[in-house]
C-alpha cells in the first residue's frame, strides 16, 4: 500500500531546511526500538537477545537565546515499556528530564550532563543546509565515544531528497532517505573489525524541521580474537501531539524490522 501523504509536485526545496520552533511550542513523538542480538563463539551461536522498548518523548522549547538562534530545549520519556536502557539510545530515562541547547542547523550544543564526545551530541537529523533539487544529495560525518566503554566511533551518512509532500495540518515536509556507516576510530582498527551499516527514511517539516516521521535500521558486526558478535536493529517514530499535525496512529502497536536492508518507504 502506497503513502496516504499527497505529493506536491514541487521540484526541491528554495533554501536550507532550519530549525525555528516558537517559544512554549510542545509536542509528542512515539518512539519504539527492536534489536536483535546474537554472539557467535567459532562461528557456533552462543547467545542470543531479543529486546524491545517503547515509550513516548515530550519535549517543550522553554526560550529561545537572544543573541543567537539557539533554543533551549527540555525532553522528557513517559510511558517506557521494556527494559533497554534508553540512555545508551540518546533519549531520557522514564520520567527523566533533559535540557538540551540546539542551533538552527539542530546540532546538539549542550545535552545536560552527557559530555561533549557522546551520543547525545548527535543532531536527531542532519538537515540540508542550502536549496535543495529532488534527487539532490548531502553529506555529513560526527565522532563521538560510547557512553560506557569509550569506543571512539565514526558515522559517515548521505542523505537524498525523494520528494515533497504535504504532511498533516498543510505544512510542506521533505522526504529524505538516508544511508550510512558507522566504523571504529583510532589504534582499536588494528585489533577489532567492526561493519555497520544504516539506511532510513525522515518525514521533515521544511519550514520548522519538525520530524513528523522516521525509521532507522542497521546492521551491525563486531569481530574480536575471541568470539563474533551480530546485531541486527530499528528504530521507529511518529509525531502524536499536537494532533492537527499528526499522522494517523498506526493500528496496533508500533512495529518495525530490525532485518529490513532498504529504506521503508512513506507511512
Amino acid at each position: 500500500m502506497g503513502s496516504k501523504l499527497k505529493d506536491t509536485g514541487k521540484s526541491g526545496l528554495e533554501k536550507g531546511i532550519t530549525y525555528t520552533p516558537a517559544e512554549g511550542y510542545s509536542e509528542k513523538q512515539m518512539f519504539l526500538s527492536h534489536s536483535e542480538t546474537k554472539r557467535f563463539d567459532s562461528n557456533e551461536l552462543v547467545h542470543k537477545k531479543i529486546e524491545k522498548v517503547s515509550f513516548e518523548l515530550h519535549s517543550v522549547v522553554k526560550k529561545k537565546a537572544t543573541d543567537s538562534p539557539q533554543y533551549y530545549v527540555e525532553f522528557t520519556t513517559k510511558n517506557k515499556n521494556g527494559e533497554v536502557d534508553l540512555h545508551a539510545l540518546a533519549f531520557p530515562e522514564n520520567d527523566e528530564t533533559l535540557k538540551y541547547v540546539f542551533t538552527e542547523n539542530l546540532d546538539v550544543v549542550f545535552a545536560d550532563r552527557f559530555p561533549k564526545t557522546s551520543l547525545f551530541y548527535l543532531p536527531p537529523v542532519f538537515l540540508p543546509d542550502e536549496p535543495m533539487k529532488v534527487g539532490d544529495t548531502w553529506t555529513d560525518k560526527r565522532e563521538w565515544q560510547g557512553l560506557y566503554n569509550n569506543l571512539p566511533l565514526r558515522i559517515d551518512v548521505t542523505s537524498i531528497l525523494q520528494g515533497i509532500v504535504q504532511c498533516p495540518g498543510g505544512e510542506d515536509c521533505a522526504n529524505i532517505e538516508i544511508s550510512g556507516r558507522v566504523s571504529i576510530t583510532g589504534p582499536l582498527t588494528k585489533m577489532t573489525q567492526f561493519n555497520s551499516l544504516m539506511q532510513g527514511r525522515f518525514l521533515i517539516g521544511v519550514d520548522t524541521a519538525k520530524i513528523y516521521w522516521s525509521e532507522i535500521s542497521s546492521e551491525e558486526e563486531l569481530i574480536t580474537s575471541e568470539e563474533r558478535v551480530e546485531i541486527d536493529s530499528c528504530i521507529v517514530s511518529f509525531l502524536d501531539e499536537p494532533k492537527e499535525s499528526a499522522l494517523q496512529r498506526p493500528s496496533g502497536p508500533l512495529k518495525c524490522d530490525p532485518f529490513r536492508r532498504e529504506a521503508k518507504d512513506l507511512p
